[in-house]
């Protein structure tokens, strides 16, 4: 504009030069004489005439064709001169408006401001001011205004204000629009309850308050700048790389996924992110917007849109002759097309400024100029750089003085900017109306009162009215009874606060008579200018609720049978730390349940072994089990070694990835040592039934035995008496002398006598009488003695008290045992001296058999004798435990052997006081 200003105020002083040279030459001309100085003066007063003339027309048609206003005003603000544009702008002719004060058609709000203007320029000769007001139209409308003045009062050829103006009604109109549009766009993005950011080059350059809250952020710079994969879990980072990796390279525009994100202080959320191409601030960026679907999808994506406007773009003038050849170009022009006044001037108009004009379009435009001498259009012109840009312009046809055209004068006006405005307007206004129209959510607005002003075409999907049907209705008549106090409570909360959102979940009835459950959120805009009104978005979450209902139910009954089963039943995540326990496994591991959430299972009961396995389930996904495992407690070794089932189950998101594990427990030691104690008695039945089968086999052979040696004994012994008596009493029954039979007499009863102790003898080797007669004591101090003589070893025998009075098996068991003992040590032992100890307290009877002779090996007699190989150890053992007892040998070679017998049966009778009972042989 100012670069116009200073064209105008050229033409005009050039003007005025030009008849000043014509004065002088006509001046010159006068004093010349003679045919040659009239003919010279001639020829001179022509070519002035012509150049005088060319010029005039060139600027005249400037200033009348101009789209511009351009006026002389005087120092009152008396207008003098004003261009026929003027009657075009306001709608004043010319001879309406000259010699009227300019400032009286200032709207009387912005007058005082212009005569401030008007009055500091009036003090500045020289000065340019701009200003920007309204102005009367004649038709009474108020007329925006764009103006340039220059005080040009000082010079003599002007003596005026040159004042140089546009009309940007519609511009302004264009900006409060798109300022609208935009207060709307960003209200909507900055009230969203979902995240919405805008990332650029992997960096975060927007992000709206509902993403700083989502993300843990106090502010947000701590997040612009950051990368989006930086917010997004570890695990999912690859995948999540991955699947932009299409949409940067431009394969897809647009994605949605469900990934996880990690918030400021840690936390981790499930989310559903969604993403489309948007430019932003004249750049490409993703505009992305996140939901946390944990509590369920809030809203669908909504897109963000931002443009600006240029100002006060400048106008090329550009002036040609009638073959099109650039004569005129200023300094607009070099801005707007890039190339400079001196490389413009003299080429053609086509080949400095490409346009995009068809041969009809050329052909209407020179018609046009036939018939009305200008042509207006709105064409794509071409840069020197080639960049395209689109140009409003008024080109005007210069006639000569005969009529025919003799050039062209073209004002010219970059209007890419206000294309691209208007674009981006049209762009933003679209793609509100589709996010809107095409959300999942219902948008609407409500009035103060109630009243539904807008409600988007989701509410036929979500309640299957039409919109048609609820506009202008009250919002709360179709609320649920039992919920309608609750929700006209929060709206009149929500209208006493303004600018805040309120959330709340009531039942509504659906076209179909139904109630539906409904989430929604208010937010009171009513004080804003181009919303007023309540902003509702609401979602039908009847599924949800229906599902949390019994997803509730279901996890009661977890809860139950968690809390009571035997199984000892364990959460942990995929790193190991304990998530929850059960009861059950927090008694088997004696600490209450809440001592193990947060910690590491493997920092309590740590085991390479079992980690290994945990680690495998893990990354592989594959449950294990295991049946009666060792396990012995760290922090409680007195329980020993325990045993165990269990298995171990992992837990899988949607996308099969382990989230967590599941381990059951079952405590199976008791069984484990009952399976191993049943082992055990196995073993030793078939051991004891080895054993009687090798006792019976040598109590057979033994019986035998013995019953040969009765036989001898009868046969040889018994059996030589009876017959010495036989053949004496034959003597005597056939000697016919007296005298023979005494001698004969006493033989025979000697040889009975004889025959009676062997009768006597033998009887006391089957079972002693005194056993019966007169207990334990005595028929062990009988037989030791007997041994001792019998062996000639020195015996010693003592018995604590010396008469007991015991049950008759325990007394038979003990002196067999005592027996065989005192057998073993007769026939394998080599001593010399043996004792003999017989104990008895309140609980039990003890036996001692202790001697000096060459001892054994206890581990391999008993083996041999497990085999058979000998009856001795083998019976005292099978006698000992028949009656209850234990019996322990202690020997080694060449120490002597100490046998000792407990027997647990209390005796029969009380022991009679006395002393020790002691004898040696």
């Amino acid at each position: 504009m100012n670069e116009l200003l200073s064209f105008v105020v050229q033409g005009i002083l050039s003007l005025i030069v030009l008849l000043a040279l014509l004065i002088f030459l006509r001046q010159r001309g006068r004093a010349r004489s003679g045919h040659d100085a009239v003919q010279h003066e001639l020829n001179g007063r022509k070519q002035t005439n012509e150049t005088l003339s060319a010029s005039e027309k060139r600027f005249r048609a400037l200033i009348e064709n101009s789209t511009d206003g351009i006026a002389l005003v005087g120092a009152d603000a008396t207008v003098l001169y004003v261009s026929p544009s003027n009657e075009r702008i306001y709608g004043y002719s010319t001879e309406e408006i000259i010699h009227q004060n300019g400032l009286e058609l200032v709207h009387p709000d912005d007058r005082a401001v212009e005569m401030a203007h008007w009055a500091k320029l009036l003090e500045r000769p020289g000065e340019i001011s701009t200003s920007q007001c309204r102005v009367r139209h004649k038709d009474g409308s108020w007329r925006w205004t764009e103006i340039i003045r220059k005080n040009l009062l000082a010079e003599p050829d002007v003596q005026a204000i040159v004042v140089n103006y546009r009309d940007i009604t519609e511009r302004k109109r264009a900006e409060e629009s798109l300022r609208e549009s935009e207060e709307r766009y960003r209200n909507l993005v900055e009230l969203s309850p979902d995240m919405i950011v805008v990332h650029s080059e992997g960096k975060i350059i927007y992000i709206n308050p509902a993403g700083v809250g989502f993300l843990g952020a106090a502010d947000p710079q701590q997040l612009i700048g950051k990368s989006l994969l930086d917010l997004v879990h570890p695990d999912f980072r690859r995948t999540l790389a991955e699947r932009l990796e299409p949409i940067y390279s431009g394969r897809e525009r647009r994605f949605q996924i469900e990934t996880r994100f990690v918030r400021l202080d840690g936390q981790v959320m499930d989310i559903e992110v969604s993403s489309v191409p948007i430019t932003y601030e004249g750049k490409a960026a993703r505009q992305v917007i996140a939901r946390d679907i944990s509590e369920r999808k809030r809203a669908e994506e909504r897109l963000v849109y931002q443009s600006q406007l240029l100002a006060n773009v400048h106008d090329a003038i550009i002036a040609t002759d009638e073959h099109f050849t650039l004569t005129e170009w200023n300094r607009a022009a070099e801005q707007m097309y890039g190339w400079k006044a001196e490389e413009a001037i003299g080429r053609k108009v086509n080949e400095v400024i490409p346009t995009e004009f068809t041969d009809a379009q050329f052909a209407e435009a020179l018609r046009l100029f036939s018939e009305t001498g200008r042509y207006r259009v709105e064409v794509v012109q071409y840069r020197r750089d080639g960049k395209p840009i689109d140009v409003e312009g008024t080109t005007m046809a210069l006639r000569d003085a005969n009529g025919p055209i003799s050039g062209y004068v073209s004002v010219n006006r970059d209007i890419t900017e206000r294309r691209q405005a208007e674009a981006a307007l049209h762009a933003s206004e679209k793609r509100f109306h589709a996010l809107i129209e095409n959300a999942s959510d219902v948008v609407a607005l409500v009035s103060a009162n109630g009243t539904i002003l807008y409600e988007s075409s989701a509410l036929t999907r979500v309640l299957g009215y039409t919109v048609e049907e609820r506009t202008n209705r009250a919002f709360f008549e179709l609320v649920h009874p039992d919920d309608l106090t609750d929700v006209t409570n929060r709206f009149a909360q929500l209208l006493q606060q303004p600018d805040v959102t309120i959330s709340t979940q009531f039942r509504y009835r659906h076209k179909d008579g139904s109630w539906r459950w409904l989430e929604g959120t208010g937010h009171n805009l009513l004080a804003e200018p181009g919303v007023q009104a309540i902003v509702a978005n609401y979602r039908d979450i009847t599924e949800r609720k229906r599902a949390e209902e019994e997803l509730r139910k279901n996890y009661e009954l977890l809860n139950r049978i968690f809390a009571t089963t035997h199984f000892c039943v364990v959460y942990l995540d995929r790193d190991f730390n304990f998530v929850r326990v059960n009861k059950a496994y927090a008694n088997a591991c004696g600490y209450p349940p809440e001592f193990f959430a947060g910690k590491n299972h493997f920092d309590l009961y740590p085991g390479e072994k079992a980690e290994t396995i945990f680690r495998n389930v893990v990354s592989t996904g594959t449950p294990f089990t295991i049946y009666a495992n060792p396990f012995q407690f760290p922090d409680h070794p007195e329980r020993g070694v325990t045993y165990w089932d269990w298995t171990l189950h992992p837990l899988m998101n949607e996308e099969g990835y382990v989230e967590g594990l599941l381990f059951v427990l079952l405590d199976v030691t008791k069984r484990k040592r009952a399976e191993e104690e049943r082992a055990h008695l196995f073993e030793q039945a078939n051991t004891s039934r080895k054993r009687l089968q090798i006792l019976s086999q040598q109590l057979i052979e033994a019986q035998e035995i013995e019953r040969r040696h009765i036989a001898r004994e009868l046969h040889d012994e018994i059996g030589q008496v009876l017959t010495a008596v036989r053949v004496n009493l034959q003597t005597i029954q056939l000697s016919p002398d007296p005298s023979t039979l005494g001698p004969r007499l006493e033989e025979s009863i000697s040889i009975v006598e004889h025959a009676l102790r062997q009768v006597r003898d033998l009887s006391l080797d089957l079972r002693p009488s005194l056993l019966d007669d007169f207990g334990l004591a005595p028929a062990l101090e009988w037989y030791v003695d007997r041994q001792a003589e019998r062996s000639g070893f020195t015996a010693q025998f003592v018995a604590v008290p010396p008469e007991m009075q015991l049950a008759p098996l325990l007394e038979t068991a003990c002196f067999r045992v005592a027996q065989a003992a005192l057998t073993n040590v007769t026939r394998h032992a080599q001593a010399k001296q043996v004792r003999v100890e017989l104990h008895h307290t309140e609980t039990e009877l003890r036996l001692v058999v202790r001697d000096d002779g060459i001892g054994f090996d206890v581990d391999t007699v008993l083996e041999h004798a497990a085999q058979g190989a000998s009856l001795g150890l083998l019976g005292m053992r099978e006698r000992a435990q028949l009656a209850g007892g234990q019996i322990e040998i202690e020997s080694a070679p060449m120490n002597g052997t100490e046998i000792r017998v407990r027997f647990p049966f209390p005796p029969s009778a009380k022991d009679r006081p006395s002393e020790g009972y002691r004898r040696e042989t």
